[in-house]
């Protein structure tokens, strides 16, 4: 084992989708994975380069992006927590 505990990829593809579309860059899952491994301030750069915005600034898309993956990955690991209770 590697230490990967959950694959949260999904999760952060469909946080990402979710933001950039607001602001009109059309995502999609497919185009997710040129940022794949990317920290989140390197993917936001990478967006903004191809499909620049007026507002809201990077820094507020950098929280909007990461605010949502940490709440559905705690969403997870609470289900999976559950799960594992009832043995």
């Amino acid at each position: 084992m590697d230490g990967l505990l959950i694959d949260s990829e999904p999760l952060w593809q469909e946080a990402e989708i979710e933001t950039f579309t607001r602001v009109g860059v059309p995502l999609t899952r497919e185009m997710t994975r040129e940022t794949m491994g990317l920290r989140v301030d390197e993917v936001v750069e990478h967006w903004f380069s191809r499909y620049p915005w007026e507002e809201p600034s990077k820094k507020e898309i950098e929280s909007k992006v990461v605010k949502p993956r940490l709440i559905k990955v705690g969403e997870l690991k609470n289900f999976e927590y559950q799960d594992y209770d009832r043995g």
